[in-house]
């Protein structure tokens, strides 16, 4: 909320925004002139006046530097002087309202929390009708965390000025966050009676009808919003809150791409895209603005549990494992990561165990998944057995090859040791045939049967070297042949020979 620094007869100051949610500026500024001299009455200094007449007239005449101060000082941004002149101000009239607001908000631009908070109360307790003032202080309660106490402040301030408008549409918002819609679009409706020109009350209405799909009421307030400004991006999203309500995908679309184009910090429309986009399967769509989210909102697990949802419809499993992880990280009871988690790593990346981890922790935080989550449990059970059982075939597969391979080896080595005898000696023989001139001590072997007697002649030994194989051979078939020998009864034996 961009707020307005209300000094007094000319001067106008605005202050940086305390409200990361809003973008507006106050109306005419409360003044001692346009609030019924509400400060005291202005007397002329030529005619003869009481004590609290001076006092007024000092408080003014203070003002007065204060305005010409802040003139001086704002393009350096040091309102050294301005900050003097307004002390003497409030403390020259106790119940101005106005010098302590502008402390307020100049204590406030330089960081100094516990010194506006201090000088916004001390203004709404000098002036109750500067709701202004009221509005401010709550909202840096709200910065820090105690809601409760803003909560009791708006209502402070509306009991004491019945037609304050700030704090009722603040208070409105809280109770929009607590689920209270009808409460607060009463509050609404009562702000744009004191004030119909009030943008804020325009947008929450709007917003709320929208939410509460109430399409005709929400399009009708929008539109007489968008007459005060045209372009309101809060406005445009009311509207296209109704175009999802009425199931417009493609005009949602649009609309929800106008608010972030307006303000592209806008973190619900950008949530609200990717909702559209991620129940249309559109990836494309919805993977870039969740990345920003992100970046907006880095503490959010939700966002980073939808960003690994995108990553996963573009098969960027990697990437989806670390946007889950991260989810994980921020919140450790955060179901819905814990579950999408272990689909991934069960269905995807192949690690049943590290996904049965997850299932049974996410058994044990509950969600309404629970059956399909036991399923998806009863399944890594199966797929790390079978991955063991796997790896217990390929062992013993393994084992049965080597051992094949080795009984082959022996069976060649004992088959092959009488044929390699015979290669020998043929080849012996061939050398020998191919030698025209062999000497006479090489052809003495060939000739030593000749003196043996004739009866005694023998086949040359190559023609009788083949009978171990022959006798190898055969006992195998002669035990296969034969029928064993038991003690069994007959029909044991038919039960065998079948």
């Amino acid at each position: 909320m961009n707020r307005v620094l209300p000094l007094g007869l000319v001067a106008v100051m605005a202050t940086a925004c305390s409200s990361s949610d809003e973008n507006t500026k106050k109306d005419a500024p409360p003044t001692s002139q346009n609030e019924g001299q509400a400060s005291g009455p202005v007397v002329d200094e030529n005619v003869p006046a009481n004590d609290e007449a001076i006092t007024t007239i000092r408080a003014e005449k203070a003002f007065k530097v204060a305005v010409a101060a802040y003139e001086k000082e704002k393009d350096q941004k040091t309102f050294g002087e301005t900050r003097d002149a307004l002390a003497k101000a409030a403390e020259a009239d106790a119940a101005f309202g106005i010098p302590e607001y502008n402390l307020g908000v100049l204590y406030e631009r330089e960081g100094r929390i516990a010194e506006a908070t201090n000088a916004y109360r001390a203004a709404f307790d000098a002036r109750p009708e500067l709701d202004v003032a009221a509005e401010n202080l709550g909202v840096l309660l709200e910065s820090r965390g105690q809601v409760a106490m803003a909560r009791d402040l708006y209502v402070e301030a509306i009991e004491k000025n019945p037609e304050a408008v700030g704090p009722r549409i603040r208070l409105a918002k809280l109770l929009m966050k607590d689920g209270d819609a009808k409460q607060a679009a009463k509050l609404a409706r009562e702000a744009l009676q004191f004030d119909a020109k009030s943008l804020d009350a325009y947008r929450l209405l709007a917003r709320l009808y929208a939410e509460n799909k109430r399409n005709q009421l929400a399009r009708l307030i929008a539109l007489r919003g968008m007459k005060l400004q045209a372009d309101d991006p809060e406005l445009t999203y009311a509207l296209a809150v109704v175009a999802t309500n009425k199931k417009d995908v493609a005009a949602a679309r649009v609309l929800y791409q106008e608010v972030i184009a307006k303000n592209p910090d806008h973190i619900d429309a950008r949530i609200a895209l990717t909702d559209v986009a991620l129940k249309n399967r559109d990836w494309k769509t919805a993977v870039p603005h969740l990345e920003a989210l992100t970046e907006i909102d880095p503490d959010n697990p939700a966002l980073f549990t939808n960003l690994g949802l995108a990553y996963k419809g573009q098969g960027k499993f990697t990437e989806a494992k670390a946007a889950y992880e991260k989810a994980i990280a921020l919140d450790a009871a955060h179901a819905e990561a814990q579950f999408n988690l272990a689909v991934l790593l069960l269905r995807h990346l192949n690690e049943p165990e590290a996904a049965k981890t997850l299932l049974e922790t996410y058994l044990n935080v509950g969600d309404d998944k629970l059956k399909k989550a036991k399923k998806l449990l009863d399944e890594a059970d199966l797929l790390i057995q079978a991955k063991a059982e796997e790896a217990r075939m390929m062992e013993e597969m393994k084992r049965m090859e080597a051992e094949a391979a080795q009984q082959q080896q022996e069976a060649e080595s004992a088959a092959g040791a009488p044929a390699a005898d015979g290669e020998s000696a043929e080849g012996e023989a061939g050398e020998d045939a191919a030698q025209p001139a062999a000497p006479a001590e090489e052809a003495a072997p060939e000739e030593a049967p000749s003196e043996a007697p004739a009866a005694e002649a023998a086949p040359p030994p190559e023609k009788e070297k083949p009978a171990p194989k022959k006798k190898r051979r055969r006992r195998p078939a002669q035990k296969s042949k034969s029928k064993p020998k038991t003690n069994a009864p007959e029909e044991d034996d038919a039960f065998f020979d079948d």
